[in-house]
């Protein structure tokens, strides 16, 4: 890591050298061919498939021209994009940040950086930020934008603005929920394979919990992508969604905490 990189540091006391580190962790996501990839792959998995069921699908299914098949389609696939999206992002989460604490530690770059007069709760703090940036723009704005646009041409008119990116920020909590956690346990252990091994364990649990647990659910974030696709599909919010808000983002806070203090304790 080049030393230039962290001249001139402007912040002081808890948030030392927080500028300089979020250049930095910014560049990691906008300086590389890193977001490219990672849009073109959300596009492609998220977007493409809701054309492909819009505008291939009816063909091959003979349903082509068949009355009420577009406000049909248009409900299915506006709910369809946020139920998908609440199962692949999670996982491209975990892919994605779960070495953003342990590289360090294990390249020592972290003792290095920590040399400088950077405060730990900077490091911490510019790689949750710096990701969440690159997590919303590329995985969650972009892509939505393109599917409530892609619906609305098929159904040849705008759909429901408000439902559609009420929807799209249900989304974007969830995944900031799976930001936090993955950071969580990335400060606190050094393995990868325990990062990873958890939060899919996590995310397979919120898929295949049994109706009882589904109910508990309600509290862990288990049920925000579902209330994200009834609310765009339908307009209807499920009568504990605002239990579920509140729920996702006191973990976030709490995880968020977990791991900074995590951080602090880290010898190196």
């Amino acid at each position: 890591m080049p030393e230039k990189a962290f001249i001139g540091v402007k912040d002081r006391g808890l948030l030392a050298g927080l500028s300089n580190m979020l250049a930095n962790e910014n560049g990691r996501w906008w300086r590389t061919e890193k977001w490219i990839i990672q849009l073109t792959a959300w596009i492609v998995l998220l977007d493409l498939t809701m054309a492909f069921l819009l505008y291939v699908r009816p063909y091959i299914t003979g349903e082509a021209g068949s009355p009420g098949l577009v406000s049909s389609n248009v409900r299915m696939v506006s709910g369809l994009f946020f139920s998908l999206a609440g199962i692949y992002l999670p996982f491209g989460i975990a892919i994605m940040t779960h070495d953003a604490v342990i590289r360090e530690r294990e390249l020592g770059t972290m003792a290095w950086v920590l040399s400088k007069p950077i405060s730990r709760l900077s490091f911490a703090l510019s790689k949750v930020i710096a990701n969440t940036i690159g997590v919303m723009a590329l995985m969650v704005m972009v892509p939505g934008i393109i599917a409530y646009g892609m619906i609305s041409l098929y159904n040849g008119s705008f759909i429901n603005a408000g439902n559609f990116f009420g929807a799209l920020g249900i989304l974007a909590l969830l995944c900031m929920f799976y930001i936090a956690l993955v950071f969580m346990l990335g400060s606190i252990t050094k393995s990868r394979y325990a990062v990873l091994g958890v939060t899919a364990l996590y995310i397979l649990m919120s898929l295949g919990a049994a109706e009882q647990l589904q109910k508990i659910g309600v509290y862990l974030s288990w049920r925000l992508s579902y209330t994200a696709a009834d609310l765009s599909a339908y307009g209807i919010l499920a009568p504990d969604a605002l239990a579920q808000f509140i729920s996702a983002g006191a973990l976030i806070l709490v995880m968020l905490a977990v791991a900074f203090v995590s951080v602090e304790r880290i010898e190196i």
